[in-house]
């Protein structure tokens, strides 16, 4: 089971790894968010860990990034 502190961890995991995707494509945080229909500050609060991405809001990230939902989601669980 994951303690508090983890869940924090793994959402700055999820936030990193659509924050890569992003930069591999060439997307500013506005243009995801338009891509996405969501604000620039709700992409930036992902990409920091700070807000977590509802399953829609993933659907739409990976569609608009061009991977799996899952690739996300594919993150070590060596959270110490």
């Amino acid at each position: 089971m994951l303690a508090p502190g983890d869940l924090a961890k793994l959402r700055k995991a999820i936030g990193d790894n659509i924050r890569r995707r992003r930069v591999e494509k060439q997307l500013s945080q506005q243009e995801l968010a338009d891509r996405c229909g969501v604000s620039r500050k709700h992409i930036n609060r992902i990409e920091a860990g700070e807000s977590e991405p509802g399953a829609s809001v993933l659907y739409l990230l990976s569609d608009a990034l061009d991977v799996s939902s899952e690739e996300f989601r594919k993150i070590p669980l060596h959270v110490a």
